[in-house]
């Protein structure tokens, strides 16, 4: 259904057709799915007498007064309300003149008023109310909170969601036999409970049925690809002499687990057998060794491999660390670099020699599945770190050879069963065990009256010669911000460590040559403090660096935190992480000590899984807040399980979705397989 079909007042304006496309809404249907980032638990109706400072209420009132100031330096509305009593009384505030006009109309009539309350010498109080309408029974209900589309007012947007719930005609895409056997609702219900739910339950239904949505399709993929996995390869090489004798003169021993996973690749292959693994391993367990021993062992037996990186940062950390070991081995091979901030002729001589065969392994970012991207006997396709791409692109890249053996490199823990679903066409292999001469990192939790102490920490250890990372306070929703704040941080900081110290600054807003001259100046030690944004955490590789502090750090998750604590650790030296936090609560305290006290990131994703509890999609708070996640595969394992088992018994029914009952889940199908990102992360 399209928006120009809606019994609109107005005609919607292409400007406004334009914003909600900019955001994936180009269609009735898809706006009415729109999931809302929370929901304010307004169903109890409370009393003035009984409010606590910092909570959240709804409240039955008379609304006394309603002015407008214009003259203010912030043009402000003010509304008094009364309770019905007259015995207590509380004043509002919207920094939003625009509300003026639809407040006034209930002035001296009886309103539900909701949202977070200031209690203090000056009264009760509340600043831009989450909810002010006039009173019904119905209004004390549960309120879905949206994420504001930048250019359009929220009135505007409820409104417009409004006549598409209205009008919207359903496209029911699950049989009643499925949805019978899997407990989900029908589409009508799942709208209603996402948009207008009478209770908690409404809206847990409606969320497992949107999440069923977003993972059947991606289960239908994995079935597909598991079938192709099974096909034999061509690819059989042979020589192994050049290989062993890199190995062996390695300055290091390989592990038991890497050299397992080596042989088993080797032994596969000369069988014929089309090789397609996924090699999970905690940050700093020597993934990517594995990574380019594969690689020269495809390019040393006369075909090409390729490694793809999720950032250009890294795909150029590794080419070069390719490139000196060709050189330091006397290898007789080409590395290539391919990312797309290359210029127009270096792309197209590396489209030449790629074309040709002249360069046997070839390193990039997304260039290296664009359709100018021509290989010449592609045999082994490695992507690294998988939680950063799709399915669809991994199966890309592998299309641009001819069956070509396939590594994933993950530090992104997945347990063994959720793994089996996630990469159904992958065969899954551990490394557990780090190198020998790694340094386990030292832990600290503290809070931000330890950061004096934190930075002289630092200084003495940019003194020793070594180098840091700090993470900059997150700032949600806007990368603008963000580097700005970053910026902000970099000049404290810098102005604190003093003029010996040089301390630079990363973040996602900079081009990508930008981040490659401060990366590479970091490497060489020229910057010894790096002030960044998480762009640093996946991959970076800087066995200088000894000291990672993370700001706000009870803002990330468990996983990302481990991920970021891998910067250090990465050489000889003692390497040490600071937690900083100004949170309090006990919940903050548990999930960091938990990081506090192991460097396991199996471990640390197992007690993740613990705290939060598998199938709770929602944390209930004191503030009255319903949060949730959509799709986590930690928490909705059953859910992702009953959608594999059923595209498992469909494709097996019905391979191609002929049957009536099957053609409306078909084109549903269809379309999200074109436009869902199928991350392992969902």
């Amino acid at each position: 259904m399209d928006f120009r079909d809606l019994n609109l007042d107005k005609p919607i304006t292409q400007s406004r057709l334009n914003l909600l496309e900019s955001k994936g809404y180009n269609t009735v249907e898809k706006f009415v799915r729109i999931v809302p980032r929370g929901y304010y638990d307004y169903s109890k109706e409370s009393d003035l007498r009984e409010c606590v400072n910092g909570k959240r209420y709804a409240f039955h009132l008379l609304m006394t007064n309603c002015i407008r100031k214009m003259g203010a330096k912030v043009p402000y509305v003010r509304c008094e309300f009364e309770s019905l009593d007259r015995k207590n009384k509380l004043s509002a505030i919207w920094f939003d003149k625009y509300q003026y006009d639809k407040l006034i109309e209930f002035k001296n009539k009886e309103v539900a008023v909701a949202g977070l309350v200031t209690v203090n010498e000056m009264g009760i109080q509340m600043v831009n109310p989450d909810m002010c309408v006039l009173y019904t029974k119905d209004a004390f209900r549960i309120y879905p909170i949206y994420k504001k589309i930048a250019g359009m007012s929220t009135d505007y947007f409820q409104n417009l969601l409004n006549h598409c719930i209205d009008e919207y005609k359903g496209n029911e895409i699950f049989t009643e036999d499925f949805k019978k056997a899997f407990h989900v609702i029908d589409e009508d219900s799942m709208i209603k409970g996402i948009h207008r739910p009478s209770n908690v339950d409404e809206v847990k239904n409606a969320m497992n049925r949107i999440i069923m949505e977003t993972m059947y399709p991606f289960c239908q993929v994995m079935v597909s690809l598991s079938e192709d996995a099974r096909k034999t390869s061509n690819i059989i090489p042979q020589k192994l002499d050049l290989c062993n004798k890199i190995i062996e003169s390695l300055p290091y021993e390989l592990t038991k687990d890497q050299k397992d996973i080596l042989n088993q690749f080797v032994i596969s292959a000369r069988k014929g057998k089309r090789v397609n693994a996924l090699v999970q391993g905690d940050v700093g367990s020597g993934k990517t060794i594995v990574a380019v021993l594969g690689l020269l062992f495809a390019g040393l037996n006369g075909y090409q491999g390729a490694l793809m990186a999720p950032t250009e940062v890294l795909a150029r950390q590794h080419f070069e660390n390719i490139k000196d070991m060709l050189e330091q081995y006397q290898i007789p091979l080409r590395a290539e670099l391919l990312t797309g901030s290359m210029k127009a002729k270096e792309k197209r001589e590396a489209y030449a020699r790629i074309e040709s065969g002249e360069s046997s392994i070839i390193i990039g970012t997304h260039a290296l599945i664009q359709e100018k991207a021509i290989y010449h006997n592609l045999a082994l396709v490695v992507t690294d770190e998988q939680h950063r791409f799709g399915v669809k692109q991994r199966e890309m890249l592998a299309g641009k050879g001819n069956l070509p053996h396939i590594l994933v490199m993950s530090a992104t823990p997945i347990p063994r069963t959720l793994g089996i679903i996630l990469y159904g066409d992958l065969d899954i292999s551990v490394i557990d065990e780090l190198p020998k001469n790694r340094l386990p990192i030292k832990n600290c939790v503290v809070d931000t009256g330890y950061r004096p102490k934190a930075y002289e920490f630092i200084r003495k250890q940019v003194a020793q010669g070594r180098q840091c990372y700090v993470i900059c306070p997150m700032v949600e929703e806007s990368e603008a911000m963000e580097a700005e704040n970053v910026i902000d941080y970099c000049e404290m900081l810098s102005e604190t460590l003093g003029d010996s110290i040089n301390v630079s600054f990363l973040h996602g807003k900079m081009k990508e040559k930008e981040k490659d001259e401060v990366m590479n100046a970091f490497g060489r030690n020229e910057i010894q403090v790096l002030v960044s944004t998480t762009v640093v955490e996946v991959g970076i590789d800087v066995p200088n660096a000894t000291v990672i502090m993370i700001e706000n750090a009870e803002r990330f998750g468990l996983a990302q935190l481990h991920q970021l604590r891998g910067r250090v650790g990465r050489g000889k030296y003692q390497s040490y992480c600071i937690f900083m936090t100004a949170s309090k609560s006990k919940e903050t305290k548990e999930r960091l000590d938990i990081l506090n006290h192991s460097n396991d990131g199996f471990f640390i994703a197992s007690e993740d899984l613990r705290l939060r509890g598998p199938g709770d999609l929602f944390g209930i708070r004191q503030s009255g807040v319903l949060d949730f996640k959509v799709a986590d595969v930690f928490q909705d394992a059953k859910l992702l399980q009953n959608a594999s088992e059923e595209a498992d018994r469909l494709l097996l029914d019905d391979p191609e979705l002929e049957f009536p009952e099957h053609r409306r889940l078909k084109e549903h199908l269809r379309i999200k397989l074109n436009e869902i990102m199928l991350e392992t992360t969902l």
